[in-house]
């Protein structure tokens, strides 16, 4: 019999191991200080995986643990594992364990020895584990679904003496920054560059500093992984850049703030990264060294709800996490208003707002809404849902405030000077339940460009339930009582590409939940859920809308209660910043989600399993907004600033005079200033004189081959 995760936990610690818990199917801490809580504590492991019985289990490696380990990754890590060897000497036997994309080999802790975990310091994905790293142990599960296995169970064995020569010498950076430099184009390396670089050539205006800064990252990464010469990589990008149309200023300070590619060196990728049991046409990941994309665990794919979204899109390319929040914010308009949770003097209905995030314009993000559709709307022969009054579904676009508070509107009333009387002269909508399905948020976020235009005002309004009132001189709409649930789409580089000119984007995105989603498999002739599935669901979904719509407040239990005490200062912490101010509405979405899981099980009561769900989704959510905004400035003024510093630190007055030309209002510069400080990304530094301290702001960026963070 397979010991459960809590067993695995206890027996690494009885060998002397330092575990903590990591996220189901994931590799991310869930305790608050993540490996720092690594302990051998049995009575803290026990209480750990009574909280989280399917956590996987994670091991502290270092001096700590007693061992190091290496962590060759894919076939390019054997590659890299095996030239070593070839070259020092084989490694000896040692215990060695099966990952979900490779291995994990175990090794003594050297006595006396200083070994820092490193990612590829030993050769492409070839990665070592050691002091401040750790790694997940046999019995966890892969994000890929694959478990952690007992390769070979020998003793582990020492360090061989050139190995530990390799994993305790000081990684000098800049000398083998110089040595891959000086190297030879390959083949691959020269293809790749001919690519970029006939990209930026042909880039339109408005486009062509993004394009040159994307292609010149990358082929920056080739030259770190020794396949391209520095020299033709400046000398050919250079001349795609000045064809292109961009000036010489331009194209040197491009370049030069590019080359942080250096930093995450690569090779030739294959068309398919990741787990081999992936399968076959999945959408690759973009390289983001620092966030990884989200892990979606089972525990969010609450109930009958869940179970649907993964059936249906099971043989399709649609993303099944994005199908699932579909289908929540669909049951949640269905729902209406009436069901509501009341905390405090705040009511939080079954209301959601979605932005789909496709990784890229083949992410299948659209696809994902079809199973939904299908699913909530009345058919032939089936007779109860005939019988029942689907909520009104819009597709957009969404561009006008005022559009949208039409399509929900109010009774409007003149005055009558001749019977002096208010008369209705236009109906209004008597249900107010409204579900957007809209497929181009690029348009909304234009929108708001737009001088009066009240989407951001009235998105705000829709999402509290409060009044929604455009006060516009032309539009005399009003609209009370409304329910409106929106889903909309867009893709990762349209969004980041939009959001510098997007006007007070931090103002009504926090209403949205962010969802990365891309296409899971490659599927060429997808099929649908048979007739009689469809069906089977749609009276479950039915007998749960009866429940829903009637229901009244529903209630925490007292266990629900008890968590919901646990987890609220966890979800409460301020993040600053852009990632920050996108996800400022965790308490109120994981109570909203919450309450949605209870009415789908058609409950007076949130209980813990209701709200376990919920914060399994609002954390996929969560990571979702960081992996979409990692390294994003909030407007076009953080943006500007952050360009202005690439060249060096500079005091208030040099951005205000000398980049801003006087042209934007002060105020405005150090709300951005402020901003960047918050978020970790610029530092303020007072320098002495001989008067008044002079004051600058300088980027701060990590060094490649440190954790140190260095101003420029």
């Amino acid at each position: 019999m397979k010991p459960s995760l809590e067993q695995v936990a206890l027996q690494a610690a009885a060998e002397g191991f330092q575990v903590f818990p990591c996220r189901p199917g994931g590799k991310e801490p869930i305790t608050p200080h993540g490996l720092k809580d690594a302990t051998r504590d049995t009575q803290q492991i026990k209480a750990w995986w009574a909280k989280w019985p399917k956590a996987n289990v994670a091991v502290r490696t270092g001096e700590a643990s007693g061992f190091f380990a290496l962590d060759p990754d894919g076939e390019e890590g054997a590659a890299s594992l095996a030239a070593l060897e070839d070259e020092h000497g084989g490694l000896p036997a040692t215990r060695a364990h099966r990952t979900g994309n490779g291995r994990h080999l175990l090794l003594r802790w050297p006595d006396g020895a200083d070994i820092k975990s490193r990612n590829g310091k030993l050769g492409h994905r070839l990665d070592v584990k050691a002091n401040g790293g750790y790694i997940l142990w046999p019995g966890s599960v892969h994000p890929s679904g694959a478990i952690y296995e007992v390769e070979k169970n020998l003793p582990m064995a020492d360090c061989p003496p050139w190995l530990l020569e390799l994993v305790t010498k000081n990684w000098n950076w800049d000398g083998a920054r110089r040595e891959r430099a000086a190297g030879q184009t390959s083949a691959y390396g020269r293809k790749a560059l001919d690519d970029e670089c006939a990209k930026v050539a042909t880039t339109p205006d408005g486009e062509r500093n993004e394009t040159l800064n994307r292609a010149a990252y990358r082929i920056f990464q080739l030259v770190s992984g020794g396949h391209i010469a520095e020299g033709e990589a400046v000398a050919r990008l250079t001349e795609a850049a000045r064809t292109a149309g961009l000036s010489a200023a331009e194209i040197e300070k491009t370049i030069r703030s590019a080359a942080a590619g250096m930093g995450s060196p690569r090779g030739p990728e294959p068309n398919e990264r990741g787990s081999s049991a992936r399968a076959e046409g999945a959408e690759p990941t973009p390289e983001t060294p620092a966030v990884p994309w989200p892990t979606a665990t089972d525990e969010m794919f609450f109930g009958w709800m869940g179970d649907h979204a993964r059936e249906a899109t099971e043989n399709t390319e649609a993303d099944p996490v994005a199908t699932y929040l579909t289908e929540l914010v669909a049951f949640g308009v269905e729902a209406g208003r009436d069901a509501h949770l009341r905390i405090g003097d705040d009511e939080h209905h079954a209301r959601l707002f979605v932005a789909i995030v496709g990784n890229t314009s083949r992410g299948r993000k659209g696809t994902s809404a079809g199973p939904v559709l299908t699913l909530f709307k009345s058919e032939d022969g089936d007779p109860a849902s005939m019988d029942h009054r689907f909520a009104r579904l819009s597709h957009g676009p969404l561009s006008t405030g005022e559009g949208l508070a039409f399509a929900v509107r109010d009774p409007r009333y003149e005055w009558d000077r001749k019977q002096q009387e208010s008369v209705m002269v236009e109906a209004g909508i008597a249900d107010k339940r409204l579900f957007v399905l809209d497929s181009e948020m690029a348009s909304a976020l234009a929108c708001t460009k737009r001088e009066g235009n009240t989407l951001s005002t009235l998105l705000r309004c829709f999402w509290d339930g409060s009044p929604a009132e455009p006060l516009t001189k032309t539009s005399p709409t009003r609209s009370t009582g409304h329910h409106v649930g929106i889903v909309t789409h867009i893709t990762h580089h349209e969004l980041l590409k939009r959001l510098p000119d997007t006007e007070n984007f931090s103002g009504f995105s926090n209403r949205f939940l962010w969802v990365c989603a891309r296409r899971p498999q490659l599927v060429p002739l997808p099929s649908r859920m048979p007739k009689q599935r469809v069906r089977e669901y749609r009276k479950t979904l039915l007998r749960c809308l009866a429940f829903a719509q009637g229901v009244g407040e529903i209630t925490l239990s007292d266990a629900a209660r008890d968590l919901w005490l646990e987890v609220y200062p966890r979800l409460s912490v301020d993040t600053p910043g852009l990632i920050g101010a996108v996800t400022s509405r965790s308490e109120s979405y994981t109570l909203r989600l919450a309450l949605i899981f209870a009415l789908s099980d058609c409950s007076r009561e949130i209980k813990p399993d209701h709200l376990r769900a919920a914060l399994e989704v609002w954390c996929y959510c969560e990571a979702s907004a960081r992996y979409i905004f990692s390294g994003a400035a909030e407007d076009s003024t953080q943006a500007k600033i952050l360009e202005a510093l690439a060249d060096g630190p500079k005091t208030g007055t040099e951005l205000y005079k000398g980049v801003f030309a006087c042209n934007v209002k002060a105020e405005k510069i150090k709300g951005g200033l402020d901003e960047l400080k918050k978020s970790g990304r610029i530092v303020e530094q007072a320098e002495k004189t001989s008067g008044r301290p002079r004051v600058t702001y300088a980027l701060k960026v990590r060094r490649p081959d440190t954790d140190d963070e260095v101003t420029i």
